[in-house]
C-alpha cells in the first residue's frame, strides 16, 4: 500500500483534488489494510483524503456481532471516513447472502455509501462465479435498502477477460434504482483501451 502522502503525490500528478483512501480485508487475496490503517494514512490531509472502510467476514459464523459492531465504530468514531469498501469477490462472499445485509443496513444508516468491486479480477483466490462478480445477484439488497447507496465499482468491466461482461446489468440497475451508482475507474487502464468507445457508447445510450 501507498502513504497517504505518496497518494496525494500521486493525485497531484495526475491533476486531481482529492481522494479516497480504501480499507479492505480480504486475507485470502489481496491482504489487510485495516480501517485503523487508512485513518492514519488520510489523517495527513483530511481536506483531501476520504477513507472509505471495511470489514472482515472470513469468520462471520464465528464473530459476526464483533465484526458489525468494529465496523460501525470504524464509520462512526475515525475522522474522515465517508463511506464503505467491499470487494465480494476478493473477501468471497455472494452479493446476496442475507447473513450480510447487516452490512449494507449499517451502512445506509449512518447515510455511508457502499463502494462494491463487480465483475471479476486476475488476483490469486479470487471468486469468478457470478454470485461474486454479476450485480444482479446486488438487486434483492438494493430494494431492501433503498437509503443505502450501491456505488457499483469498475461498473461491471470483466478485469481477467477484457471484455464489458457485466457493464449493461449496471446500466439497468443503474437506470430502475435511485440508490445505484455507476464508477468507472478500471476502465482508464491501458489493458482497457479497446473496449473504451463501447464503455461510453453504453452509458451515454442508457443516460446514467
Amino acid at each position: 500500500g501507498r502513504s497517504g502522502g505518496g497518494i496525494l503525490g500521486m493525485s497531484e500528478d495526475g491533476g486531481v483534488g482529492a481522494a479516497g483512501v480504501f480499507a479492505l480485508s480480504a486475507p485470502h487475496t489481496t491482504g489487510i489494510a485495516t480501517n485503523e490503517f487508512v485513518a492514519g494514512q488520510i489523517a495527513v490531509d483530511p481536506s483531501r483524503l476520504f477513507g472509505f472502510a471495511s470489514i472482515r467476514v472470513d469468520r462471520w459464523n464465528v464473530d459476526r456481532d464483533e465484526q458489525l459492531a468494529a465496523f460501525e465504530a470504524a464509520l462512526t468514531d475515525l475522522d474522515n471516513m465517508v463511506g464503505v469498501k467491499l470487494a465480494h469477490a476478493h473477501q468471497q462472499f455472494r452479493f446476496d447472502d442475507p447473513r450480510f445485509y447487516p452490512i449494507y443496513e449499517i451502512a445506509g444508516r449512518l447515510g455511508k455509501p457502499i463502494y462494491l468491486h463487480t465483475a471479476t479480477s486476475p488476483n490469486p483466490g479470487v471468486r469468478m462465479e457470478p454470485p461474486y462478480t454479476n450485480p444482479y445477484y446486488l438487486e434483492d439488497a438494493i430494494r431492501r435498502y433503498p437509503d443505502t447507496i450501491f456505488i457499483l465499482g469498475h461498473a461491471g468491466w470483466d478485469t481477467l477477460n477484457r471484455k464489458l461482461t457485466y457493464v449493461d446489468a449496471c446500466i439497468d440497475l443503474a437506470q430502475r434504482y435511485d440508490n445505484v451508482y455507476l464508477e468507472p475507474g478500471a476502465l482508464g487502464a491501458k489493458r482497457a483501451g479497446t473496449v473504451l468507445d463501447d464503455f461510453v457508447g453504453r452509458i451515454k445510450k442508457g443516460n446514467v
